[in-house]
């Protein structure tokens, strides 16, 4: 590349590695978070513009742009070659179904979110927006699963599990919610959640308040929930430490906005030591795919 025309993909390259590593640094400012939403459409064109660079000669510049944008993509849990731990599943132990799911307060038809419950049959459900036109299908599930908590403040948020709740244990708290039930490897929380939007919203705001909850809540755990931001976010890692659970394999799109031009992945299952598979549900009427996870309580 020669001439002076060179300094614009250098440029642009530059931008893009500014953005990567401000997206790191959630722990220090919230905005951290919002710029890390992003983070895939920053590697992209670093990727391109890496390999063009190294074509046109610009070894040691293209090598670095080529080798960020790649190694961003190769960490972001999204490729079906790190998906996840499908042979940690054989012989480790039960194996727990999870249906995670934002049901959308006005999805005009709730009834098919509740015939593919009843068709997939999970161990485990957490819904969001469980409220309005959508809250129509939660007696019906009530009726199928022993425990269930369905919390209406805000947008409503609901979880149901397949085994007997532990007395005393169901509990509301703001967006978080859920219960202990006797699960089959013992007593186990069963929680849904749903934060707000990144910066300047408040996600990372509700994390902290919820921090303290989790971490008293002892025991092993299963979460599903509307997180509102990637998983590598640092909210997320907060959550995560907090409650001493980890993301459950790969992660998908889950919400698509600006005409489908933004794609996020932003509805998770996390649960404590698991490992284990996920697949993406449709949209059956929401705004949101759902979540449908496979996993196990053994430690790798």
């Amino acid at each position: 590349m020669k001439g002076s025309w060179h300094i614009v993909p250098r440029a642009v390259a530059g931008v893009c590695l500014v953005l990567i590593l401000a997206g790191y640094l959630g722990r220090l400012h919230p905005v951290g978070d919002t710029i890390a939403v992003f983070r895939l459409y920053f590697a992209g064109p670093l990727i391109v513009l890496g390999a063009a660079m190294l074509y046109f000669g610009q070894r040691q510049a293209g090598g670095l742009n080529l080798v960020v944008g790649l190694g961003v993509v190769a960490t972001a849990g999204i490729l079906p070659v790190i998906d996840q731990d499908a042979a940690a599943l054989d012989g480790a132990g039960p194996v727990v179904t999870h249906y995670q799911k934002n049901l959308q307060f006005h999805n005009d038809d709730p009834s098919e979110v509740l015939d593919d419950v009843r068709a997939r049959k999970p161990d485990i459900i957490t819904f969001q927006e469980a409220k309005g036109r959508s809250a129509n299908i939660l007696d019906e599930l009530a009726r199928d699963y022993p425990a269930h908590v369905h919390c209406a403040d805000g947008v409503g948020i609901a979880a149901y599990a397949r085994w007997p709740m532990i007395e005393g244990t169901a509990f509301c708290d703001g967006q978080l919610g859920g219960m202990q039930v006797e699960g089959p490897d013992g007593p186990l929380w069963v929680l849904t959640v749903h934060l707000r939007w990144v910066y300047p919203y408040p996600n990372a705001r509700q994390v902290e308040a919820m921090a303290p909850k989790l971490a008293a809540l002892e025991g092993p755990k299963a979460v599903g929930g509307d997180f509102n931001v990637v998983p590598w976010a640092e909210s997320v890692d907060v959550f995560a430490r907090a409650a001493d659970v980890r993301r459950v394999g790969r992660s998908f799109v889950t919400f698509a906005a600006v005409g489908g031009l933004l794609r996020v992945q932003i509805d998770h299952v996390l649960a404590s030591g698991a490992a284990g598979v996920t697949e993406r549900l449709p949209r059956l009427g929401s705004d949101h795919w759902g979540v449908w996870a496979r996993y196990t309580f053994s430690d790798d």
